[in-house]
C-alpha cells in the first residue's frame, strides 16, 4: 500500500511553436479547444489556423507562456510541466516552469527591435487548475 501523500508527476510535451512572434501582451494559459484556441491567438500571425490541425483536443492540450514585447534576442522557455493529483481532496494542479532566456550581448550590441517572445506545447490532456512559476 502506498503512504498517503503528494506524487508530483513530471510530464513530457512537444513545442509545437517558439518564435518573438507572440501577443503584444505578455499572458500565458491553458487551451483546450478549438474556439479558445481561436480566441486567444487570433492576433498571432495565423498561429491558430497553423495549429487547428496538429491537435486533438479530444485527449490533448496546449499551454503557452507569452511575454510580450521584448528587445530582440529574448526567448521565452518552458522548462518543466509537473502535474500533482495527490492533493487530500484538493482538484489536479499542474505547474509550469519557464523562463526568459535575455541575450548576452553588451546593451550597445544589441538589436532593439521589438519582438514578442512565445512558447506553445502540446501535451496530453489534464485536469484541474495552472500555475505559472517564472525562474
Amino acid at each position: 500500500m502506498r503512504p498517503r501523500g503528494i506524487y508530483p508527476a513530471i510530464l513530457t510535451f512537444a513545442t509545437v511553436f517558439q518564435a518573438g512572434e507572440g501577443p503584444k501582451d505578455a499572458q500565458n494559459g491553458v487551451i483546450r479547444s478549438v474556439s479558445e484556441l481561436r480566441k486567444t491567438l487570433r492576433g498571432v500571425r495565423g498561429l491558430a489556423g497553423e495549429l487547428v490541425d496538429n491537435v486533438n483536443f479530444g485527449k490533448e492540450q496546449l499551454i503557452f507562456v507569452a511575454l510580450g514585447r521584448c528587445d530582440s534576442g529574448h526567448e521565452a522557455q518552458i522548462t518543466s510541466v509537473t502535474y500533482v493529483t495527490d492533493r487530500g481532496g484538493l482538484p489536479p494542479l499542474t505547474e509550469v516552469s519557464y523562463k526568459e532566456i535575455t541575450p548576452m550581448l553588451p546593451a550597445f550590441e544589441q538589436d532593439v527591435e521589438a519582438t514578442y517572445p512565445m512558447h506553445v506545447i502540446r501535451l496530453k490532456r489534464l485536469d484541474g487548475e495552472t500555475t505559472f512559476n517564472k525562474n
